[in-house]
């Protein structure tokens, strides 16, 4: 029962920086729009989400970087939607790791990711990620 989904991306990232340092925040901000209004409440689905993410990151050499930042989420599902009520059910995360550079086009990366207020075995994760771009 989708209808359409609006998706945005924002980041900022400070310029003023020493060279090897860089700091910033992305975001990511998820619309929803459902046919039923109904169906959304009757099966709490989820019409809104925005995550902050402030990020660290230090370039350790020409081809690795050590790579940190911070998950913030929040989101809207059943009765909330369609208010100016945000819910923080998500859980917020931080990520650290490291980051190599191949060549131009091509990374990849490692991470450990664990939950902010209850950091145990059972709340975090190792990552991995492949950048290509074309």
């Amino acid at each position: 029962g989708l209808d359409t989904a609006l998706i945005l991306t924002p980041s900022i990232s400070l310029k003023k920086m020493p060279n090897k340092v860089s700091i910033g925040m992305a975001t990511l901000i998820e619309r929803y729009f459902y046919q039923s209004q109904q169906l959304v409440k009757d099966n709490y689905m989820q019409t809104f989400t925005m995550t902050l993410a402030p990020y660290f990151n230090y370039q350790l050499s020409d081809k690795w970087q050590f790579q940190s930042r911070l998950e913030f989420d929040w989101d809207q599902k059943g009765e909330l939607s369609g208010t100016n009520t945000l819910s923080n059910n998500m859980v917020n995360t931080y990520r650290m790791g490291f980051g190599h550079q191949i060549s131009r086009n091509f990374n990849w990366g490692s991470y450990l990711q664990a939950v902010i207020d209850n950091t145990k075995p059972e709340t975090t994760m190792l990552g991995a990620y492949i950048g290509l771009r074309l």
